[in-house]
């Protein structure tokens, strides 16, 4: 497609950017391509040709890749939607309280109804987030070896790789992009292989690049190694830290 379909690539990263969640429904991109002035059919190839952009299960759009990128703004801002949430529960709390001394026992009864049920808006949270695994991945990476010389070019394809592996190998039942007990299998699993990597004396120096192209290779010397009595209990307490 040559220099439009670059054009629109970058078009609809700038909207995903300005949705919530980082996700756009494919049903909706008829819309997409009248304000970029092109074609349905070229924009549907930019999504889901060229392995740029993955797709849930409720038919949204999205790229990891982004997220990825996003992720120190994504949790300033859960950090500041955390604040607010506080100060507005402490201010229900003072409001609640002061209804009570006055004994307005009307207008109580009319704030309780207004006020969103929280287990209900919890678990609505949980349903629609998306788990930012990449970036968790490598979090785990950097607990086990710190001084790991990033690579922005390679990492994230080489991280997206491994997670595809071990879903695939280890038949992990839902999306681990999507459904947390997923996501935490794949990071359970992914701390043994990086733990097992850091003291072999050839995968300890192996990059996020080369460990996802020999994966076969590495998984088979910790099965190895398992049978010789190797404790692999000890790496689930690198995941204690890492929170959904």
């Amino acid at each position: 497609m040559g220099i439009e379909g670059y054009g629109i690539y970058f078009m609809l990263l700038e909207v995903l950017r300005e949705q919530e969640g980082f996700k756009y429904p494919l049903s909706d991109i008829d819309l997409l391509a009248d304000e970029f002035g092109t074609s349905e059919s070229k924009v549907s190839v930019v999504i889901s040709k060229y392995e740029l952009f993955q797709v849930d299960s409720k038919e949204n759009f999205f790229s990891i890749k982004q997220i990825y990128y996003l992720q120190p703004y994504i949790e300033k801002s859960e950090r500041a939607r955390e604040a607010a949430n506080k100060r507005w529960k402490n201010a229900n709390a003072s409001t609640n309280a002061l209804q009570m001394e006055s004994g307005t026992t009307a207008e109580a009864m009319q704030v309780k109804e207004t006020k969103p049920n929280e287990s209900e808006t919890n678990q609505s949270e949980e349903n629609d987030r998306s788990v930012f695994l990449i970036p968790q991945l490598f979090e785990i990476l950097l607990t086990i070896r710190p001084k790991y010389p990033k690579d922005e070019t390679t990492d994230f394809t080489a991280l997206s790789k491994i997670v595809e592996y071990i879903v695939k190998q280890e038949e992990i039942k839902g999306n681990p992009y999507e459904f947390q007990p997923a996501a935490e299998k794949v990071k359970e699993i992914w701390a043994v292989i990086i733990s097992k990597c850091s003291v072999h004396k050839l995968f300890s120096s192996y990059s996020l690049k080369t460990i996802s192209n020999n994966l076969q290779l590495i998984t088979l010397n910790i099965q190895n190694e398992s049978a010789k009595g190797f404790d692999y209990q000890k790496t689930g307490d690198l995941l204690n830290s890492f929170g959904d």
